[in-house]
Parts: structure tokens; C-alpha cells; sequence
């Protein structure tokens, strides 16, 4: 794990096709080739007011992951949000609670709301498995006829740690229709 970290470290601005993935002598096979690619290609984006944020808003940070390329970004918050999200095609770990944009643990959860119409996270796109992971976060308040805090199309994972979702309403009228999910 060690190792991973450093070759991740040195992944920005560096072609990860020079990164040579042998230690002592010992070739790592494809699947951890592909893990270690994506650390390296991976970003970490800050969602805050001040200067040191990456973007003032989880709309803007999710664009900005998408544009970054197929790695697993991490997204902070240091801010509550309300707003309609998509995650469309795109492996991120969106984690709540962070004071500053410059803190490197969370101390609290974050709400995510949705606005009163539409839901508040909608995770499509995938033509292969990609890992959603919502942490520290508080998912309230979307309204849809399916799923009105997640919709989740397409072949994702979607792993929810200390997240709670809640007071979300599905308006098809069917049972089973996933008022939160």
C-alpha cells in the first residue's frame, strides 16, 4: 500500500505509461497495474468558499472530476449543498464534513439537498463497473418520480459510509417506486 501511495504521488504531471510497476524484481499484474493507473490519474477536488477551493459549489467539482479522466477522484465538502446532481460516467468518492478546504480529515456530515423537484443524485453512464462512494454525507429532500435521493442506473457500485438518506419522496404512485433510492 505504501508503494501505491508514493506512485500516486508522483502521478501529476508525469505520463503514467513511464511509471514501470516492478519492485524487487517482482512485475505486478494487470489488475494492479490498472489500480495503481487509476491513483495516479486520480484528483482530489475541494468544494468551499475560500481561495484555496478547487470549486464553490459540488456541481462545478463533479464537472471538473468528469473532465479529469477515468481515475477515482475524491471530491471534499466544506459545505452544506442543495441542487439536482448528476454523475454521469465517472468513478468519485464524495466526503462530507470538512472545516477548510485545506483540512486533511472530516469532522462532521454534510447535507446534500435536493431543491424540492427532482432528486438529488442521479448516477448513470456506466458501461462498465465504476465505484460511487458517498461518506459523511446527509441525502434529503429530492422529489422524482423514482428515486428522489439516488437513481443509480447502469452497472455502479454505490457505497454509502456514514451516510444517511432521508425524507426523500417517489411520486410514481407504485409501490416499490424507491422514495430514497
Amino acid at each position: 500500500v505504501d508503494f501505491l501511495h508514493r506512485v500516486a504521488g508522483l502521478g501529476r504531471g508525469v505520463d503514467d505509461r513511464e511509471i514501470e510497476l516492478q519492485v524487487g524484481g517482482v512485475e505486478f499484474d494487470e489488475e494492479v497495474e490498472d489500480h495503481v493507473e487509476h491513483l495516479v490519474r486520480a484528483g482530489v477536488f475541494t468544494v468551499g468558499a475560500d481561495a484555496s477551493c478547487s470549486a464553490p459549489d459540488l456541481a462545478i467539482a463533479l464537472l471538473l472530476s468528469a473532465a479529469n479522466g477515468s481515475g477515482h477522484d475524491e471530491i471534499h465538502l466544506t459545505a452544506d449543498q442543495v441542487g439536482n446532481f448528476s454523475i454521469h460516467s465517472q468513478s468519485v468518492s464524495i466526503v462530507g464534513g470538512y472545516a477548510t478546504c485545506a483540512a486533511v480529515s472530516p469532522t462532521t456530515i454534510s447535507v446534500i439537498s435536493g431543491p424540492g423537484t427532482g432528486r438529488v443524485f442521479m448516477i448513470y453512464g456506466a458501461t462498465s463497473a465504476l465505484l460511487v462512494e458517498l461518506v459523511n454525507l446527509d441525502v434529503t429532500g429530492g422529489v422524482a418520480l423514482f428515486g428522489g435521493g439516488l437513481y443509480i442506473l447502469d452497472q455502479f457500485v454505490v457505497a454509502l459510509d456514514n451516510t444517511w438518506v432521508y425524507s426523500n419522496q417517489a411520486d410514481s404512485g407504485g409501490a416499490g417506486s424507491g422514495g430514497g433510492i
